[in-house]
């Protein structure tokens, strides 16, 4: 009785966890005079943008940068002295916490990072333009510096900051070209090498969490931009697109939806771009229709593949859990479980599209082959005895 309570208590958590995943991406609309902001979503296919919030939030918008936390359901935008946070569900302004600065530095690009649920950034001396890492309490809005000392370069604000969640490296991009990488942990340098571009520079990085992969911008205004990616231990940048996709973009930070397979940035001409991030080409480029009044600023995709999941490779199950191994996973699933059940399986996709389903008897344990699928995040329904547990795991080949 006491491991199918444990089972019940688990599904619960889990189903929590999934209602969260909405697959929106969300933004700030901000009055003219930049005093007034809106939480808004756009539809990235029409470039509608659609007001959320019930009343307006008084305040300066921040381009230092913004970030959901997906398991909260909580998108941060922070200015240089405001750390604010809106509710996705219901747009309202959950809080407005001043921030309290690292030697009176300001906090930039904002960045939540899944495995330990914190808010990393960088704090800039205004004066010496030296960087610290540093995490950021979201409800005290105290800044706490990592780095031991400064680290090298000075931040470029148009380039943006990308966080690989897996291996905990902080990236960001030096104005004087260099691809700098910052253990999470510790705020030490990991990698600093001079970026190689074929034209131009790279810029609006995002790290794609179901590929391990930073894609930007490469180029200018002049030659044009393509989607690229970089190498972050050699700094070779690469391109993907054979075409040109943009010239002029603002300082709006780009963002990817890795299960459609695409990443979005707003262009100068006030068009939202969606290219494919394997051929880089435009799949989608609506000029965005703003709320009256307003300007649109800040896209995020409320990244599902950020929530937690169990990572792991040990098939021992421990205090009524029930076990994926591996996870990520490439070509075999394996499913143990804390005593034998009797059920069914069904495999869906993050969008809820069928998979494949399977019957269980009386087993302890089950072996799914899945080399045909697609890298991405997967949901499992587990229903026994009318309860019903739900996991996740993530296919990367």
């Amino acid at each position: 009785m006491n491991k199918l309570i444990t089972l019940l208590g688990f599904a619960i958590i889990s189903m929590v966890s999934n209602a969260q995943i909405d697959s929106t991406i969300y933004g700030l609309s901000v009055s003219s005079t930049n005093t007034m902001m809106f939480f808004v979503k756009i539809d990235p296919v029409s470039g509608q943008v659609t007001n959320i919030s019930n009343s307006p939030v008084f305040g300066s918008f921040g381009y230092q940068g913004s970030t959901i936390d997906p398991n909260q359901g909580i998108y941060y935008n922070v200015n240089d002295s405001i750390l604010f946070a809106f509710d996705l569900v219901s747009g309202n302004l959950l809080r407005e916490i001043p921030i309290t600065n690292f030697q009176n530095s300001t906090f930039n690009c904002i960045v939540y990072n899944s495995p330990n649920s914190a808010l990393y950034g960088l704090a800039v001396d205004p004066a010496s333009q030296e960087i610290y890492l540093g995490t950021i309490d979201p409800l005290s809005g105290v800044v706490n510096i990592i780095s031991p000392t400064y680290v090298p370069g000075i931040y470029s604000t148009l380039a943006g900051v990308a966080v690989d969640s897996h291996e905990s490296i902080f990236y960001y991009i030096s104005i004087d070209n260099h691809f700098v990488g910052l253990n999470m942990s510790n705020g030490e340098v990991i990698t600093n090498p001079v970026i190689i571009a074929p034209d131009g520079s790279f810029g609006s990085i995002v790290y794609n969490c179901l590929d391990s992969v930073i894609y930007g911008l490469c180029g200018d205004p002049f030659v044009g931009r393509k989607l690229s990616k970089i190498d972050p231990i050699s700094g070779v940048v690469t391109y993907i697109s054979d075409s040109i996709i943009a010239h002029w973009i603002g300082s709006d930070k780009a963002t990817i939806d890795p299960f459609q397979e695409i990443y979005y940035f707003k262009a100068g001409d006030s068009t939202f771009v969606g290219a494919d991030i394997h051929t880089g080409e435009i799949v989608t480029n609506p000029d965005i229709i703003p709320i009256p009044g307003t300007f649109f600023h800040n896209a995020f995709f409320n990244h599902p593949c950020d929530i937690s999941y169990p990572v792991g490779n040990d098939p021992d199950p421990v205090a009524g859990e029930i076990v994926l191994f591996p996870n990520p996973v490439k070509n075999q699933l394996n499913i143990k479980f804390p005593e034998p059940v009797h059920g069914n399986i069904v495999i869906n996709d993050i969008k809820g599209d069928f998979i494949c389903s399977k019957s269980i008897f009386n087993r302890a344990s089950i072996s799914i082959d899945i080399p045909a699928l697609k890298n991405g995040l997967y949901v499992i329904r587990l229903t026994t005895s009318g309860n019903i547990v739900t996991l996740k795991f993530v296919v990367k080949n």
